[in-house]
C-alpha cells in the first residue's frame, strides 16, 4: 500500500496493510486537523519506506510526538512517537490502494468536540489517558 501528500512531493509505502484504524478525539488531533477527530492507523516502522520526499517538516506538539508534514502542500503524512519507536502513525485518509478496515474504536471521547455526536456503535474510550472504556 502507498500513501502520500496532496501534491505528491512526499510518497511512501508500507509492506503490511494496516489491521486497525482508530478515531482520535483528543484536543491535539482536533486542533491540528481542524476536524471533529482524526482517523489513524499505526504500522511497524520497519515496513515503512519513503519513496519520494522533496521536503518534509516536523512539528513537535509534545515532548514525545513529531508530526511530519509536506513543506509544499502542508499535508500531515506521518507521526513518530518516541514512546513507540518501532511504530509509525499514518492518517488513514492519505492511504491509497488496497482496502482498509473500518475504524475499531473512538479514543479520548471525553475530549471530543461539543458539537459532534458519535453516532456509531464501535467501542469508546476516554478518561485521563483516553484509553478507559466508556459506555
Amino acid at each position: 500500500m502507498e500513501f502520500g501528500c496532496h501534491c505528491r512531493a512526499f510518497w511512501a509505502s508500507i509492506t503490511r496493510p494496516p489491521t486497525k484504524l482508530v478515531n482520535c478525539h483528543c484536543g491535539l488531533c482536533r486542533q491540528l486537523s481542524g476536524a471533529a477527530y482524526s482517523t489513524w492507523t499505526t504500522v511497524q516502522a520497519d515496513g515503512f519506506s519513503i519513496l519520494q520526499s522533496v521536503g518534509i517538516r516536523r512539528y513537535r506538539p509534545t515532548d514525545t510526538i513529531a508530526r511530519a508534514f509536506c513543506e509544499i502542500c502542508g499535508t500531515h503524512v506521518f507521526t513518530e512517537d518516541r514512546r513507540l519507536p518501532a511504530m509509525i502513525g499514518i492518517p488513514a485518509g492519505i492511504i491509497v490502494g488496497g482496502t482498509l478496515p473500518e475504524p475499531a474504536a473512538h479514543y479520548f471521547v471525553d475530549d471530543k468536540a461539543g458539537w459532534h455526536s458519535i453516532g456509531d456503535a464501535i467501542p469508546c474510550f476516554g478518561g485521563a489517558n483516553g484509553m478507559m472504556p466508556r459506555p
